[in-house]
């Protein structure tokens, strides 16, 4: 350990890994339990010069900010997959997709279904408001000929799910049933 000797120049420098909570450190700092930084709103995160990864805390202290010079990505810790990655640059998301090229970008994984209807899908986005839901999936196969579907509440007794629109993703060969739609 060493440590400065005068009042301008108060730095402590470890040259070993320092353990909170434990005796046996495996790394630079080691904690085990909880750790609370008070006064300070920032953990940043340094591999280049001009690097910036940070996580910092508004002045308020009600929220939590991240900032990366392009990714920031959830990671099963299972599997290692990547289930959400945001690319910071390009303003573009991914579910279930590690490079995504739209503004958001989902890929269904595998267990990923729903059955609305009678009728197992993939895919699926859920929207919500108030008691109304509506449901945009696709078919649940490995063939490249996906069709899409919207599903919402109807006006029936129970108010249950039904099929409201089909888009044929085989316009050609599906003529004038390319498009469906449906009254509940």
């Amino acid at each position: 350990v060493g440590a400065g000797t005068s009042s301008t120049n108060r730095n402590v420098r470890i040259y070993d890994n320092i353990g909170i909570g434990t005796s046996s450190p495996t790394s630079p700092l080691h904690v085990i339990g909880d750790a609370f930084l008070d006064g300070g709103r920032s953990i940043h995160f340094s591999k280049t010069v001009n690097a910036i990864c940070k996580i910092t805390g508004s002045s308020a202290g009600d929220d939590l900010q991240f900032y990366s010079d392009k990714w920031i990505r959830f990671i099963e810790s299972d599997t290692n997959a990547e289930k959400l990655v945001i690319n910071g640059n390009e303003g573009k998301i991914g579910i279930n997709h590690s490079t995504p090229d739209s503004c958001l970008h989902i890929a269904s994984s595998s267990g990923q279904t729903i059955t609305l209807d009678g009728t197992t899908r993939t895919s699926y986005i859920h929207y919500v408001r108030g008691t109304g839901h509506w449901y945009a999936v696709v078919d649940n196969d490995s063939g490249p000929n996906h069709n899409m579907y919207w599903y919402s509440n109807t006006s029936q007794s129970g108010n249950p799910i039904k099929q409201i629109f089909r888009f044929e993703n085989d316009t050609a060969g599906a003529g004038a049933n390319a498009i469906g739609t449906f009254t509940g």
